[in-house]
C-alpha cells in the first residue's frame, strides 16, 4: 500500500534505536535516487493516524532525497501502543543490526511506562527480542537510581501479580590498605664477638691481597700462555734456585 510520507507519524515515540546512523541515511538517499528498490516500511493505523514502527532510516533517506511521493508500507491495524511494542522488536532478525544501546532503548522504553514494567523479565525479553538477563540488569538500574518510580511488582504471562524478589548485594572488597601484612620475627642479635677495628683492618688486607695474588696469578698465566719455547726457557734460566730451574725446565717440557 501506497502513503505518503507526510501522512506518516513518527512523534509517538515508536523509534526504539539509541539513533539514527547518518552513514545508513546517506547511503540510502543515494540508493533510492539511483531507483534501488526497498522493503516496504511497516505502519500502524488506528483510524486516523498511521505510526511508523519499521524503518526510519528509509523514511528519512526519502525525505533527504526530497521524495514526496507515497511510498511503500506495509499497513497493520493497531494503535501507537501496538506500534511500540513491534518497534522494540524490530530488525532482531534482519535489517540493520541493533547495536547494545539500541536494545537498551528499546527495554527501558518498557520499563519506563506504567503499564509494561509491571510485565515479567521473560516477557520484556521476548518482546524485545533480548535475554531475560538483560532485562534484569536494566530493571535493576532503574530500581537503584529510582529515577522512573518503578514498582516492586511484576505482572507475569499468566496474568498473575508476584513481588519482585530483593537484589542481593555483593559484599563490598576489602581495601587492600587494611588487609594486615605477615608477621615478620624480629631479628636476632648475632652471637659472633664483633671485630676490634685493628682485627677488621688486617682481614680487608688480607682479603685484598688475595685477590690480588689471583689477579697476577691470571696476568702472568696469559702472558707465559703467549711466550714461545724458547721465551719460556729463558726466564727459567734466570731462576737461582737449582731446584726450581730443574721443576720450571720439567713443566716447559711437558707443555711442549
Amino acid at each position: 500500500m501506497q502513503v505518503f510520507r507526510k501522512d506518516i507519524r513518527i512523534d509517538g515515540g515508536t523509534q526504539m534505536r539509541a539513533g539514527l546512523d547518518n552513514a545508513i541515511v546517506t547511503q540510502y538517499c543515494e540508493e533510492m535516487k539511483d531507483g534501488a528498490k526497498f522493503p516496504p516500511l511497516v505502519v500502524f493505523f488506528d483510524g486516523k493516524h498511521y505510526w511508523l514502527a519499521d524503518g526510519f532510516h528509509r523514511y528519512f533517506a526519502a525525505k533527504v532525497a526530497g521524495i514526496n511521493r507515497g511510498m511503500d508500507c506495509e499497513v497493520r491495524n493497531g494503535t501507537q501502543r501496538d506500534a511500540v511494542l513491534f518497534a522494540a522488536s524490530a530488525n532482531s532478525s534482519h535489517g540493520l543490526r541493533r547495536t547494545n544501546a539500541d536494545k537498551r532503548h528499546s527495554v527501558v522504553a518498557l520499563l519506563e511506562d506504567s503499564e509494561w514494567v509491571q510485565w515479567s523479565d521473560r516477557k520484556i525479553a521476548e518482546v524485545c527480542g533480548v535475554n531475560n538477563a538483560t532485562v534484569s540488569r536494566y530493571r535493576n538500574e532503574l530500581l537503584q537510581n529510582n529515577s522512573s518510580g518503578l514498582p516492586i511488582t511484576t505482572k507475569g504471562r499468566d496474568g498473575r501479580t508476584r513481588k519482585r524478589p530483593a537484589r542481593r548485594r555483593r559484599p563490598a572488597l576489602p581495601n587492600p590498605d587494611d588487609i594486615p601484612g605477615p608477621e615478620v620475627e624480629p631479628e636476632t642479635p648475632s652471637r659472633c664477638k664483633p671485630l676490634t677495628l685493628e682485627e677488621a683492618y688486617k682481614k680487608a688486607i688480607r682479603c685484598a691481597a688475595s685477590e690480588a695474588v689471583k689477579t697476577i696469578k691470571a696476568l702472568i698465566a696469559e702472558h707465559v700462555s703467549l711466550m714461545s719455547v724458547d721465551e719460556k726457557l729463558s726466564i727459567v734460566d734466570m731462576l737461582d734456585c737449582d731446584e726450581e730451574i730443574a721443576r720450571r725446565r720439567q713443566e716447559v717440557k711437558v707443555a711442549t
